[in-house]
């Protein structure tokens, strides 16, 4: 609405740009999982799960542009892998990891490594210096989803 030297300020920006709405916002992101009803055990979980695989979205770019030193004519595409690349893995290791599962009486070890395995890949992640560790991270945290997911949600 506003203009400052030839500069439209675009309509709600100053409500949509205060702290408070942005805090609200991430709080409501984060939390609204965490008191299902009881049913939805799984679901909790999936929330924070994919949480924890999906906070790379907001600053992907700026990371790679500026940790990673990719050209920014790359970004898009390489940006574009690196989320595509948990699919790809998920729909190669899902049938496998499964079958393995089905052979195991004992559901809590193979739950327990894939939690650890979260961790590391989402620690990789964070702290990747080049591209083909942020894509091995991305890579180790599909197939412990994978595993994770087989894990939790087999019937007993």
């Amino acid at each position: 609405s506003g203009n400052c030297e030839g500069h439209v300020t675009p309509m709600g920006y100053k409500w949509r740009s205060s702290k408070w709405f942005i805090l609200a916002t991430i709080a409501v992101a984060l939390y609204a999982g965490l008191f299902p009803l009881p049913s939805l055990v799984n679901l909790t979980l999936n929330q924070s799960e994919t949480f924890l695989y999906g906070f790379l979205v907001p600053f992907l770019g700026d990371m790679l542009q500026h940790r990673l030193n990719v050209p920014p004519s790359k970004t898009q595409e390489l940006t574009l892998s690196v989320l595509a690349i948990h699919g790809a893995f998920a729909m190669i290791a899902g049938p496998i990891i499964g079958h393995f599962n089905d052979q195991t009486p004992n559901r809590k070890v193979p739950l327990l490594l894939s939690l650890g395995v979260c961790i590391a890949s989402t620690c990789t992640v964070a702290g990747a210096r080049s591209v083909p560790i942020l894509l091995l991270g991305r890579v180790l945290q599909s197939i412990a989803d994978q595993q994770y997911r087989s894990s939790a949600l087999q019937p007993s």
